[in-house]
C-alpha cells in the first residue's frame, strides 16, 4: 500500500461522498477502513450496513475516532461544511489534512483559515461531477472518472493521489478564479433549470403539460431535482457571481425576443447554429 492513509473519515456519505467511499474501497479493498457519517445516525447505520463505510461517525457524541484519522473528507453543503470545521476545531485532530468538495471555494477556504489551528492544514477542492440523484444509494465509483476535479492549493498532500484514484483530471486554479468560472459552468444552469420549471409549471395549464412532456423537458430541467440545501448554500456563497450571470442570461432573453419580434427567420437561424456548433465543439474537445 503507498503512503496514503489507511484510516480517513468522510463527513457527509451522500452522491459525492459515498461515490469517493466507493472508489477507495475498490482501489484499496479492506487495507483502508473509512469512517463516515449522514446527516442522520440511521442513514450512516445503513451505509454501513450497505458497506460504503466501515465505521460510523456520530455526529451527537464526541467523535474520538478521528484522532486517529489523518485525512478527513468534507463532503457536504457549504453550510454544514462550516458548521464542522467548527465542531472539528474542539477535536485534537494531531496533524490532520482536511479537504472539501463542495461547488464553492472561497468562502469556505477563507473560513477554514481562521477557524483551523497550525497542526491542520485545509485544501479547498470541488470535483466537477454528480447527478440531479442524491443519497449513497445512487453514489457511484465511477463518478469522477475523466472529469475535472479543481484543487484551489499549491500543497498537494494526499490530493493527487486521492484524484488519479478516483480516475479525475487534476486542475489547479485559484478560489476567486473558480467561484467565477463555476458560476458560469455550473451555477448558472442550477439555478435556470428551476427558473424554466417554475415557469412552466407555474402556467394554468401545466396539468396538460405534464401529460405530453418527454425527453426534452427532462433533460433541459434535469437540475431542478438536485438537493435543494445544496443549491442554496451555493447561491448564497457565490451570490454576486450569478446576479452577473444571470444578468447576461436576460440580456441573451432579450436578444431572442428582438429576433423573433423582428421575425428574420436568417437571423433566428444563425443565432440557433451558433448554439449549436458551440456546444458540438464542447462535446467533442472538452
Amino acid at each position: 500500500m503507498s503512503k496514503f492513509p489507511k484510516k480517513i473519515a468522510i463527513f457527509g456519505i451522500g452522491l459525492i461522498g459515498g461515490s469517493i467511499a466507493l472508489g477507495l474501497k475498490q482501489h484499496f479493498g479492506a487495507k483502508i477502513t473509512i469512517l463516515g457519517s449522514c446527516s442522520k445516525i440511521k442513514r450512516s447505520q445503513k451505509a454501513k450496513e450497505l458497506g460504503i463505510i466501515d465505521e460510523v461517525i456520530d455526529l451527537h457524541a464526541q467523535p474520538l475516532g478521528l484522532k486517529l484519522v489523518t485525512l478527513i473528507i468534507l463532503a457536504t453543503p457549504v453550510g454544514e461544511t462550516i458548521k464542522l470545521l467548527k465542531m472539528l476545531t474542539r477535536i485534537n485532530l494531531g496533524k490532520c489534512l482536511i479537504i472539501d468538495v463542495g461547488s464553492t471555494k472561497e468562502f469556505v477556504i477563507n473560513v477554514a483559515k481562521q477557524l483551523l489551528g497550525p497542526n491542520v492544514s485545509f485544501i479547498g477542492t470541488h470535483p466537477m461531477a454528480g447527478s440531479e440523484m442524491s443519497g449513497f444509494e445512487n453514489a457511484d465509483p465511477n463518478l469522477f472518472r475523466n472529469k475535472p476535479w479543481v484543487v484551489c492549493s499549491k500543497q498537494l498532500s494526499f490530493i493527487t493521489e486521492l484524484i488519479e484514484i478516483l480516475g479525475a483530471k487534476m486542475i489547479f486554479m485559484d478560489a476567486k478564479k473558480h467561484d467565477a468560472l463555476t458560476s458560469w459552468a455550473s451555477h448558472l444552469n442550477l439555478v435556470s433549470s428551476s427558473i424554466l420549471v417554475n415557469t412552466i409549471g407555474n402556467q394554468k395549464n401545466w396539468p396538460d403539460v405534464a401529460k405530453i412532456a418527454s425527453s426534452g423537458f427532462r433533460d433541459t430541467s434535469r437540475l431542478a431535482s438536485s438537493d435543494v440545501e445544496m443549491k442554496k448554500d451555493i447561491i448564497f456563497t457565490n451570490k454576486d457571481n450569478i446576479v452577473k450571470a444571470l444578468v447576461k442570461l436576460r440580456q441573451e432573453i432579450d436578444l431572442f425576443l428582438n429576433l423573433l419580434n423582428s421575425s428574420s427567420s436568417n437571423e433566428i437561424t444563425n443565432y440557433l447554429s451558433k448554439a449549436k456548433i458551440i456546444r458540438d465543439h464542447w462535446l467533442v474537445n472538452f
